[in-house]
Formats: C-alpha cells, structure tokens, sequence
C-alpha cells in the first residue's frame, strides 16, 4: 500500500510539473511546401553535338515547430524531405522512403535580458547567414540549403552587436590525429550606420600525407558589408581579403604513399558593390548597376595562391541564375551586372538581369586537334548571362514565379567547360547557347 501511494503521488507529481511546463510553453508550427520544375539544354552544356532538353522537377517539404518557453529559452526544430520528383524506386510502386532529415534543430537561451541590452547563446544545428550572403548564406534557392552544426552567442546593445560563432565543417573523431575541420566567426554589426564586419577561420587540421606538421588550410577571412538608402538611391559593398596558408596537392596525390611539405600562402581579394535607383510612380521600378570582382592568380609568384574563396556564399544571388560560377571562375571572375525590374499590374513583377563575365586574371589551357597537334589558349574572356523572370501575389496562398535565361559564351569558355568530357574532340566542337527556365509554386502555412 505504501509503494502504491508513493508511485501514485510521483505519477501526480510527474503530471503536474509536465503541465506547469506546457502552461508556460507557447508552440508554433508553420511549414512550407516548395515544388520547382526547370528544363535546359544538354545539362546546360555549351556543346551542340549534346543537344536535347533536360528536364527536373523538384519538391522540398519543410515542417517547422517553434516553441516559447519562460519567455527566455527558444526550440526550434525543421524537418526537412528534399527529392527529385521519379528519382527511385517510390514513385508509382509501393515501396517506402526514409527521405526525411533534420535541416535545424537548436536551443536558443537569452542569459540576461535589459532595457538596452541582452546577451544569449544558441547551440544545435541551425543555418547561419551574414550580410546579403556573398561570404555565409543558407542557399534558399537550393533543393537542400546549407545549415551548420555548432555554437553561437551574442552581446545585442542598442547601437550594436557582436557575435562569435564556433562552428563544425567536419568531425572525424579520429583517435590517431587532429583530422578535424572548424570554422569559427567574430562578427561585429554597427546598427547606426549599417556597417557590418567579420572575421572567418578556417583551420583544416587533416595531416594525413602531409609533412612537417603542416595543415591542409589554415585561412583567415576578414570582411565588411555596408547598405544604406538615401531617397530613391540604394546602395550595397562588400570587401573580403583573405590569407593564410594552404598544402599544395599534386593531381595525382595519394594519401596513403605520399608526403607533402609544400605549402602556398593566401594571399586574395574580392569586391562587390552595387547601386540602384528606383524611379517615382506606382510602379516600384528599379535599374541598378554591379559589379562582382574575385581575384585570380597571374602564375608571377608560386608561394602564393591569390585566387579568391567565395567561401559558404549563397552564388544563386550574384553570378547568374544558371550557376555557371558556384566554385568560381576559371581564374577569379570579373561579373559587370546591370538590372532592372517593374510592376506590370498590381501584383505582377517582371525583372531582368545582364551580366559580362570575365576572369580576373588569364587562363590557359591546351586541346589537341584529330592530329593530336596541340593548341593553345590564354584568355580573359568568357561570354555573357541574361537572366529573366516574372513573380506574382495575386494567386491567394502561393507565390509564383517563373524563369527564362540564356547564356553565351565566347569559344575558349565553351572549350574550356567541355574539354575534359568524355570523348571531347575539337575537330567536331559545335559551340552553342545554352537556355534554362523554370517555374516555381511557393506555398507557406
């Protein structure tokens, strides 16, 4: 009898505290469903002799539940199924699929909390982003989109705020050696002035093949981003230089029989700036002029590497809708973008991006004609993006938006893109210019 009222008085108990909690509790749960479908010519390739249309229909379904507690401690959790509409065996059958995963997944505390200021942290999975994304972004554009696992906390004053973020690229867990990848992020945001900076660390701790105690990278990126609106003129920059050292790796490099004891320094700069004027009128329209600069290595010093690092950018935003450019140029990249966008009718936006691409500095490469003879190419030149789109709102409950862009490229870029393909020949390379549109359903609940 006595056990029994012990167990039941615990039970109560139990019951009790689970109810105060859930009192104290406020759930949210939101979601959104995502359906893209995108068609293009031979994957995009620049070679005629490939031609047909590609077609893919993607789907991304997102669950997210949020949940208040005590006014001071944030859970969030983001269940994520990201899938090529017919890519295996579950379409039409009736097989199962364990597709989904967890895209974020965090704590987020507020230690102490003022009139004027408040420190917290935060600890999980979760996406991080910073500035417009040029350096850090999520990729909404993705089927997938990036998120980190680690740590962040924060000072938020009135007239700024400083962060510090730790966060994990790749875990080993090796018992031999430090193997590991960290990245760890100081960011300081003057609110009065919309200035932004951050500095970036990379430390690739993996040793394995290499000598001298050397580190596959250890790169420091330091970085600021400013926007402001003054009337009708917009205006957005961002400067990053970069150093640091690196191992220099033959293409050959095997692990587990070579020894590396080179290494390069980094030595590389990248410079984005864009601005926009937006005319009078209902019509919210808007012409704005960028330029995107990486730099390249001109081959003048090998101990140094100048080529820039894009980094965990967000590339959708700024070198093209296509994504020709997501690992960069072929030797840094020069983009001269001019854009415009307007309302047709009330809740109609048609929009328009051009681009020049160039490398930042010239590349070279050798082909071999049917002869077997060599030929030779050093060029800046790569060709040029238009990008055009049309959204609209006026469909209650989803937002739609669809796509058309043409690439085309001078003749080196599109041998250049081809030439290691299988059974690549010169002789019979028909350049061409490649087409991709898409349109994509939005629905948030």
């Amino acid at each position: 009898m006595k056990k029994f009222l012990i167990l039941t008085v615990t039970v109560m108990l139990m019951f009790a505290f689970a109810f105060t909690a859930y009192a104290e509790t406020v759930v949210d749960v939101s979601g959104q469903v995502r359906i893209r479908g995108e068609a293009n010519t031979s994957g995009k390739s620049f070679d005629d002799n490939a031609e047909h249309v590609q077609t893919f229909r993607f789907l991304r379904t997102r669950l997210n539940i949020k949940a208040l507690i005590d006014d001071n401690a944030t859970v969030f959790i983001q269940f994520q199924d990201s899938r090529v509409l017919g890519d295996g065996t579950q379409s039409g059958s009736l097989d199962n699929d364990s597709n989904v995963g967890l895209h974020q997944a965090f704590i987020k505390y507020n230690l102490r909390t003022k009139e004027k200021w408040s420190i917290g942290v935060q600890a999980g999975r979760f996406e991080y982003n910073w500035g417009n994304q040029r350096l850090l972004g999520a990729v909404g554009w993705h089927n997938v989109g990036r998120s980190w696992e680690g740590s962040k906390a924060w000072y938020n004053a009135e007239k700024f705020n400083v962060s510090i973020a730790t966060l994990k690229k790749r875990e080993d867990n090796s018992i031999g050696y430090d193997s590991d990848f960290n990245v760890g992020a100081i960011a300081l945001k003057l609110k009065e002035v919309n200035l932004d900076f951050i500095a970036i660390v990379e430390m690739d701790s993996d040793t394995l093949g290499l000598g001298q105690k050397l580190k596959m990278l250890e790169r420091v990126t330091l970085a600021a981003y400013y926007k402001r609106k003054i009337e009708q003129i917009d205006m957005e920059f961002n400067l990053a230089i970069q150093g640091g050292t690196q191992a220099v790796l033959p293409d050959d490099f095997d692990p587990d029989n070579d020894v590396i004891t080179n290494e390069q320094d980094i030595s590389a700069l990248m410079f984005t700036g864009e601005v926009g004027y937006s005319l009078e009128g209902d019509k919210n329209a808007r012409v704005a002029l960028g330029v995107d600069y990486a730099s390249g290595d001109d081959g003048a010093d090998s101990t140094k590497d100048k080529r820039f690092n894009n980094l965990y950018w967000t590339g959708h935003k700024f070198n093209g809708y296509m994504d020709y450019f997501l690992g960069g140029g072929p030797n840094g990249l020069m983009d001269i973008a001019l854009r415009g966008k307007f309302d047709v009718a009330e809740g109609w936006t048609v929009g328009a991006d051009l681009h020049l691409f160039s490398a930042a500095e010239d590349y070279s490469y050798i082909v071999f004609d049917g002869d077997g003879a060599p030929l030779s190419f050093t060029t800046k030149d790569i060709g040029s993006e238009l990008d055009i789109f049309v959204k609209t709102s006026r469909v209650n409950g989803v937002a739609l938006q669809w796509g058309f862009s043409t690439f085309t490229a001078k003749d080196e870029f599109a041998v250049y893109k081809h030439m290691d393909d299988p059974g690549f020949d010169y002789d019979t390379f028909k350049k061409q210019s490649t087409i991709w549109a898409y349109c994509q359903a939005i629905v948030n609940f």
